[in-house]
C-alpha cells in the first residue's frame, strides 16, 4: 500500500484526493482547486496528531474570531 505522504505530496493531489472524498457519497460539492488544498495544508501544518471532532470544532471557532 502506499503511504499516505506519497499520495498527498503535491497540493494537485491532495485536492484530488479531497474532491473524491466530497462527491464519492453522492454529494454534489464542487471540486478542491489545488490553491485551496495549499490554503488547507498551511492551516495544518503544524498539527502532526490526530485531531478530534472537539478540537476540528475549537479550531474552527478560533478561526472565526
Amino acid at each position: 500500500m502506499t503511504p499516505m505522504e506519497a499520495v498527498v505530496a503535491t497540493d494537485r493531489k491532495l485536492a484530488a484526493v479531497l474532491t473524491y472524498l466530497r462527491t464519492a457519497l453522492g454529494n454534489n460539492a464542487s471540486a478542491v482547486t489545488p490553491e485551496e488544498a495549499k490554503a488547507l495544508r498551511d492551516k495544518w501544518q503544524d498539527i502532526k496528531v490526530p485531531v478530534t471532532r472537539a478540537k476540528l470544532e475549537e479550531l474552527e471557532e478560533a478561526s472565526r474570531k
